[in-house]
């Protein structure tokens, strides 16, 4: 990882990694959450925790992203938080800089993206 990412890291409480449903890139979200158990007192923040793993830009209709989606689900169980498909829209609303209120058509990415952000304050917030 970067020395940008450490940096992040050693301030942060927890980790989230955002993966697509690729092998290359599920190695690495392997290889960040290796990294996070295994690191924590060398970036002297030893009560870092993984939380999981976002699965983005998923296509149903790629045969290898429902085997990687499979395959995210083997290797990270209950972790794997979501899946966010892929549509032009959310391509769009970055590209010119446009919340995804303002997109027409956005409703299910957004119940999508709520539903993340529910989760993780409910795992981030002390009981």
């Amino acid at each position: 990882l970067g020395h940008l990412t450490q940096m992040g890291l050693a301030a942060a409480h927890h980790a989230l990694a955002s993966t697509e449903p690729e092998y290359d890139s599920l190695e690495a979200a392997v290889r960040y959450r290796d990294f996070v158990a295994a690191s924590g007192e060398d970036l002297a923040n030893p009560d870092l925790s993984f939380l999981g793993v976002i699965v983005s830009a998923y296509d149903m209709r790629i045969g290898a992203h429902v085997g990687q989606l499979d395959g995210a689900r083997q290797i990270f169980g209950d972790s794997v938080w979501g899946v966010v498909p892929r549509r032009s829209l959310i391509t769009n609303a970055d590209e010119y800089a446009q919340p995804l209120s303002d997109v027409s058509d956005s409703s299910e990415v957004r119940a999508v993206y709520e539903l993340l952000a529910q989760r993780f304050v409910k795992e981030v917030t002390p009981a």
